[in-house]
């Protein structure tokens, strides 16, 4: 979404986003918890400016799909819709609605 590519791995509990997917740092999100995360990460280098873009340099878990796509993204986002598998499918499709 918002031309980020990111990645992550989604195990039921907890999801994890992996090294390497890139963070849009230019929407603030609207947790200050998430946004107080997010400039931790990128003071103590776990994100960092590469190539014009700021990229995660260690994987990062979160309690659930839209946490991880809020720390991604910023923003207020349903990470249930937003985070899709490649063939395109939801973790909603996957995991909701069996």
């Amino acid at each position: 979404s918002n031309g980020i590519a990111a990645f992550g791995v989604y195990d039921g509990e907890k999801f994890e986003v992996l090294e390497g997917s890139e963070i849009d740092m230019s929407r603030k999100c609207h947790s200050d918890a998430m946004e107080k995360q997010r400039q931790v990460a990128l003071a103590n280098g776990n994100i960092a400016l590469t190539n014009g873009k700021y990229k995660l340099n260690v994987s990062a878990s979160f309690s659930s799909p839209s946490s991880a796509g809020m720390f991604v993204l910023g923003g207020s986002i349903n990470g249930w819709t937003e985070w899709k598998n490649k063939d395109g499918k939801t973790i909603d499709e996957i995991f909701r609605k069996r």
